[in-house]
């Protein structure tokens, strides 16, 4: 069985007390992170791999159901700002990568129409002419 939706999770977890109900990505990550640090500091291990996914928004994008996909990627959106505070606390000695396996259900997000140089506000991104339209990691825009 799965999580449910992020969408449907809030719902069902409406008037339950904290801590109760079905934890969000976030949460669940910033726990993981909490245990694991804690085993290898522990054990005296230099540090931990965590891989986070956020098979929902596959599963929402599979059935074209776009009420549930924006949820689903601001929930990893702050899954990801979770880990990025992680590492911001311990000194960036952690690393993140997020990739992303394939686009389906025809949504895209961020896609640079040629107003805004994207290496401004991503220096990492490439605008050469070789990649008109470079995709960027934009769930801002559905806040």
């Amino acid at each position: 069985s799965h999580m449910s939706f992020e969408i449907d999770r809030v719902e069902e977890n409406d008037g339950l007390p904290e801590g109760e109900g079905q934890p969000s990505l976030s949460q669940m990550t910033r726990k993981a992170m909490e245990l694991l640090s804690a085993k290898a500091k522990a054990i005296g291990a230099s540090g931990f791999f965590l891989l986070i996914e956020g098979g929902r928004i596959d599963h929402a994008s599979h059935s074209n159901d776009p009420g549930s996909i924006t949820p689903e990627v601001l929930a990893y959106d702050d899954a990801v700002k979770e880990v990025t505070l992680f590492s911001i606390a311990d000194g960036g000695a952690t690393r993140l990568v997020s990739v992303a396996d394939h686009e389906t259900g025809g949504l895209t997000l961020g896609k640079w129409n040629g107003t805004v140089d994207p290496s401004e506000v991503y220096p990492f991104v490439s605008t050469d002419a070789h990649a008109p339209y470079p995709y960027l990691w934009r769930p801002d825009v559905l806040r």
